[in-house]
């Protein structure tokens, strides 16, 4: 892959960095989109991990309910996390990249070369939106581990009163 520099250095054939800018924004669009399917999983569990983790700790928990009230907490805690502003770039190129010299004043080769150096600016800001989504991914699978021995702790808390 060439870097940056070199970009303006080439032959640049313009339907090739038209195509190249227009999958950049397309890839970068479906990650933000993940980032927002992400987010409704996260608000959909909490809205459920909160109500449950006050019933389970306002009762008269023992050891298990009381496991069961930690590891809900762990959980809500996590999905907060989750939810915070992590860094995500935005999908549009603001016009400043259009103004500059020799771009708005150039020639025929001026506009592919601005969209093949666009397009090779859009894998960082990719990469930095994978990045979060990964973070957030990590936060959700904690906090569902912390659900389902939330539940696991629960159903002993069944068992030893079914067995006692």
């Amino acid at each position: 892959m060439i870097n940056r520099d070199e970009i303006g250095l080439k032959e640049i054939n313009q339907d090739v960095a038209r195509e190249a800018f227009a999958q950049a924004e397309r890839y970068l669009t479906d990650v933000i989109e993940n980032k927002d399917r992400i987010d409704q999983r996260c608000f959909i569990l909490l809205a459920g991990y909160l109500p449950v983790t006050l019933a389970v700790a306002s009762g008269k928990p023992d050891l298990w309910g009381a496991l069961a009230a930690l590891l809900l907490t762990a959980g809500s805690v996590s999905l907060l996390l989750a939810l915070r502003a992590l860094p995500y770039p935005a999908v549009a190129v603001s016009p400043a990249a259009y103004m500059m010299e020799g771009i708005i004043d150039g020639d025929e080769r001026a506009l592919p070369i601005a969209q093949a150096a666009l397009a090779h600016d859009a894998i960082e800001k990719i990469a930095i939106a994978v990045k979060s989504n990964r973070m957030k991914l990590r936060m959700l699978g904690f906090a569902i581990w912390c659900g389902a021995l939330s539940i696991a702790a629960l159903a002993a808390i069944r068992i030893y009163a079914a067995v006692s």
